[in-house]
């Protein structure tokens, strides 16, 4: 029973309309090496990501509040960081959330 709903359930999220597109920046951008212990290194994950989270704030006039949430996050990962030119995926995301 447990499977047949594990297997409905990933029906219905691979079902679910997704919309997704990276800029070349995030896959064709030159990987960065740095040395440590006098080896060079190079990545195999760059992540960066923003929060902002804004507390209520009161409009004229009216007796509604209004918060702001803001997150922003990107990352590209490779599988094999040794290859210069090799497989990569990315991502881009941007969540606003007015409340």
């Amino acid at each position: 029973m447990a499977e047949r709903i594990i297997a409905v359930m990933l029906g219905w999220l691979a079902a679910l309309p997704v919309a997704a597109q990276t800029g070349s920046a995030l896959l064709l951008e030159p990987w960065q090496a740095w040395e440590q212990d006098e080896a060079q290194v190079t990545p195999w994950a760059e992540l960066e990501g923003m929060a902002l989270f804004q507390a209520d704030a009161d409009l004229d006039d009216t007796d509604e509040d209004l918060g702001l949430t803001i997150y922003e996050s990107r990352g590209r990962f490779r599988p094999d960081p040794l290859q210069a030119k090799n497989l990569s995926f990315g991502y881009d995301l941007l969540h606003l959330d007015l409340d």
